[in-house]
C-alpha cells in the first residue's frame, strides 16, 4: 500500500547487496587479530606510534595508592612507591635512651668484675693494668651492645626501647623490607660502638652526638648516620599496622 515501507525478510535481500553463491565463502576482508598479550594495551585504546627512539613502553595497569601496604612494595610491581610512616624523632631519641640504660645495666656486672680484678692485682694503681682494665671494659660494653641490638633486630626488627614506643627498623631499599641477620648485626656494630670508639681521639667523639642528631635535618627519611651507612630507616610500626587494618 502507498506510504508503507518494505519489510526485509529472508527471501528478499536489501538493494545493492548480492547474495553469495551457495557453498561459496566470501574472501576475508581483514586478517584475524591475535589474542592480546600481557603487555598489550586494553581493547579500544589506540596503539601509540613508535617514537624516534624506539617503541613506547609496555602498558602498565594503574596502581591504586590506597592498596599499597604501609611498608614493602606492592607484589609484582617494583615501581610502586610504598608509604613509610616514619618514626617521630623524639620517640627515636627516647627509645635510644631506654636501650642505653638497659645495655649499661647489663654491662655493669662484667665491667665491675674487671675493675675488681684490676684493683685486686694492683691495689696501688698500676698504670699498665689500669689501661688493660679500660680496654677490657670497652670490649665488654661493645659485645653487650652488639648482642643486645643485633639479636633483637635480627629476630624482631626492634629493641626493647623501640618495642615499648612502637617503632621498627626496616631496610630503606627495597622500602620496608625486614633486616637480614647480617644487616642487623652490622647496624648494631656501627652504632654505637663504632662511633664510641672514635671518642679516643680528641673532638672526634662529637660524631656520636652528630650521628644521633643527623635525623633532625635529613629529609626525607630522617636517617641518622648509622642508618645511612647500613641503609635502614626507622618507622612507626603502630601507624603501619593501623594502615594495614584500614584504620
Amino acid at each position: 500500500m502507498p506510504g508503507e515501507e518494505p519489510v526485509l525478510s529472508e527471501e528478499h535481500e536489501p538493494p545493492g547487496e548480492v547474495p553469495a553463491a551457495s557453498g561459496a565463502h566470501a574472501p576475508p576482508t581483514e586478517q584475524a587479530s591475535a589474542a592480546p598479550g600481557p603487555h598489550d594495551p586494553p581493547p579500544g585504546e589506540a596503539q601509540a606510534a613508535p617514537g624516534p627512539y624506539g617503541p613506547p613502553p609496555a602498558y602498565r595497569p594503574p596502581v591504586d595508592p590506597a592498596a599499597a601496604p604501609p611498608y614493602g612494595p606492592v607484589p609484582g610491581d617494583p615501581a610502586s612507591a610504598p608509604v613509610l610512616p616514619l618514626a617521630h624523632r623524639g620517640k627515636r631519641l627516647l627509645a635510644r635512651m631506654i636501650d642505653a640504660v638497659l645495655m649499661m645495666a647489663i654491662a655493669a656486672v662484667p665491667v665491675t668484675l674487671v675493675w675488681l680484678w684490676v684493683h685486686y692485682l694492683a691495689p696501688d694503681g698500676d698504670s699498665g693494668l689500669a689501661a688493660l682494665g679500660a680496654v677490657g671494659s670497652f670490649l665488654i660494653v661493645t659485645v653487650v651492645i652488639v648482642l643486645y641490638e643485633g639479636a633483637q633486630l635480627a629476630a624482631w626488627g626492634r629493641t626493647l626501647g623501640k618495642r615499648w614506643l612502637g617503632l621498627r627498623v626496616v631496610r630503606a631499599t627495597p622500602p620496608g623490607a625486614p633486616l637480614s641477620t647480617g644487616k642487623a648485626y652490622l647496624r648494631a656494630a656501627v652504632y654505637p660502638p663504632g662511633f664510641a670508639a672514635l671518642q679516643i681521639v680528641p673532638m672526634v667523639g662529637l660524631l656520636s652526638m652528630l650521628n644521633v642528631l643527623w635525623q633532625f635535618w635529613d629529609p626525607p627519611l630522617h636517617q641518622c648516620l648509622h642508618d645511612k651507612i647500613v641503609g635502614t630507616v626507622v618507622i612507626d610500626d603502630r601507624a603501619a599496622r593501623r594502615a594495614l587494618a584500614g584504620g
